[in-house]
């Protein structure tokens, strides 16, 4: 992953330096049906994750305007980004198709997989 620096709807500053232990990333886009459909497992993941919300990341891609339902479902649950399509975060990761989620070892991605049932397997047989 290439070094990145954003700032989360919380306001707080981060980037891959600010990314430590088991870290859990999804990625959405606005307009993705997929996306949308991915987001509610996602929250569950995030709420069920060791370490909290200070270790789930979740990049909203698209205008911020249309980005807020999203968002709104999101946060509580994950540090939450929003940015352009092409935006820093995405690009560091390399992401590109969405949705898109990440398992980190700090800013090791460890696994990544489109597929949200696939993501939680995964999640679910690290026990």
């Amino acid at each position: 992953m290439r070094a990145f620096t954003a700032v989360t709807t919380d306001g707080e500053h981060l980037g891959r330096d600010r990314l430590s232990g088991r870290v859990l990333a999804g990625f959405f886009a606005q307009g993705c049906p997929m996306c949308e459909e991915s987001v509610g497992t996602f929250v569950r993941l995030a709420q069920e994750h060791e370490g909290g919300r200070d270790r789930v990341l979740a990049v909203v891609v698209g205008r911020p305007e249309t980005a807020a339902s999203c968002v709104d479902r999101l946060d509580g649950a994950a540090r939450v980004l929003t940015e352009p399509f092409d935006g820093p975060v995405s690009a560091a990761f390399e992401i590109d198709g969405f949705p898109a989620f990440l398992r980190l070892e700090g800013p090791v991605v460890l696994a990544a997989t489109g597929k949200i049932a696939a993501f939680a397997a995964q999640h679910a047989g690290r026990g």
